[in-house]
């Protein structure tokens, strides 16, 4: 092997290195991130919980949630179709059932098991009718 084939192993060698360690450390940042914000996750009512009848989940990325979402600092994000309907003499909107509540969620690599499990149950209860300002929230499990 020439000293040029050797170099050039070398700087693909170390490349790959770079790119695998920078991969890691994204994974962790991201991980430890979402974990430390497990405990705002709160969880709605029991009445609102439990796997909603119509639903989707999209995996992406916690930067493309933010952006879709609104919101900086969201870690996931529900979409709800929604509808005009008379309810105790006051016009409101109630979610549509026969159409399909969409569910943005960042992909499980970088959630613990656990916060995976509380962010979805807290998705499934906006799907489910829990309103968005999380009226009678419980605690995070």
């Amino acid at each position: 092997m020439t000293r040029m084939e050797e170099d050039e192993m070398v700087w693909k060698c170390w490349k790959a290195c770079m790119t695998t360690l920078a991969i890691a450390a994204t994974i962790l940042i991201a991980t430890v991130v979402v974990a430390d914000a497990a405990r705002y996750f709160v969880q709605p009512p029991v009445k609102y919980t439990g796997e909603p009848v119509n639903y989707v989940v999209k995996l992406t990325t916690l930067k493309d949630i933010r952006s879709k979402c609104g919101n900086p600092q969201a870690y996931a994000c529900t979409g709800v179709p929604l509808k005009w309907r008379l309810v105790d003499r006051k016009l409101t909107q109630v979610r549509d059932e026969n159409e399909t509540c969409i569910i943005l969620m960042p992909h499980e690599a970088v959630v613990p098991a656990g916060l995976y499990g509380q962010l979805l149950t807290h998705e499934w209860g906006h799907c489910n009718g829990w309103p968005g300002d999380h009226p009678n929230e419980r605690k995070p499990l």
